[in-house]
């Protein structure tokens, strides 16, 4: 199958594969991504996060910036790298979405070097948060023509984007575990590679189908556990968004650029 193709070309046993997380503020990682990350972890990927702000809306960039350090070492990463430019600051301005692709181009060239999948939202964003979505354009842009941003060619490098669901099942809760259940067959004939060690909750399904996490038991709790590594954005209605965001839960990831990443030239 044609994804199980491209991890192999990135390298699919533990520890080979390094996956790159970007987003927008700190604490995007805890309260949309923590299915993957957990399961990711688990699998031996070595973790790397990109924030493009230090979320300073409100004042508070120092100390979100601390905190994310130490969700970071919640969820093992490898590296967490903040963004403070003037051309992504945290609010409701647009940002450059052509500095956001070139930054991720030159940090996957230069510093995180070993990175071959990177992971970021969609075009909805998951919120609708205009930040979330000109990261989404930023690495969009990266990933539908890496050489306009001096990716070295033959680079490979997939990118997937995190799914923005409706608003009844954005807040289903463990009850999207049961929805999965109930969609499994559309997995059980076309899991074409399941991700090392991950004893099946993670899969890579072929077909057109996308990567989809869905957190073990003992893993629940994860996605609170990340955010109480922010508590100064740990109010009331952020427990009910853990408790009642299927992101706690699931994640479904789809390829956000036709096969591998690399030189517009490359087959």
């Amino acid at each position: 199958g044609r994804l199980a193709n491209q991890l192999d070309a990135i390298g699919t046993s533990a520890g080979s594969a390094h996956v790159l997380l970007v987003f927008a503020h700190p604490d995007d990682e805890a309260m949309f991504f923590s299915p993957a990350l957990a399961a990711l972890r688990e699998s031996g990927y070595t973790l790397h996060f990109l924030c493009f702000s230090s979320g300073n809306y409100a004042g508070l960039g120092a100390t979100r910036t601390r905190e994310l350090e130490r969700s970071g070492r919640v969820y093992g990463a490898a590296s967490v790298r903040v963004v403070e430019d003037g051309r992504s600051q945290d609010g409701p301005g647009a940002w450059d979405t052509a500095f956001v692709g070139s930054f991720v181009a030159e940090y996957i060239q230069t510093v995180a070097t070993s990175v071959g999948v990177v992971l970021t939202f969609d075009d909805g964003g998951v919120s609708g948060h205009p930040n979330h979505i000109d990261v989404h354009r930023g690495v969009k842009a990266l990933a539908k023509a890496p050489g306009n941003f001096g990716l070295a060619p033959g680079r490979r490098c997939l990118f997937y984007e995190l799914r923005t669901r409706p608003m009844a099942r954005k807040y289903s809760g463990p009850l999207e575990i049961v929805a999965w259940w109930l969609d499994r067959h559309r997995y059980a004939g076309e899991v074409v590679r399941r991700l090392p060690s991950a004893g099946g909750v993670a899969a890579v399904a072929g077909a057109g189908l996308p990567l989809r996490f869905v957190v073990r038991r003992r893993q629940a709790l994860l996605s609170l556990d990340g955010m109480r590594a922010h508590p100064s954005q740990l109010v009331w209605f952020r427990y009910l968004f853990v408790v009642f965001s299927q992101y706690g839960f699931v994640n479904e990831l789809w390829p956000m650029a036709p096969a591998v990443a690399a030189a517009e030239s490359a087959p």
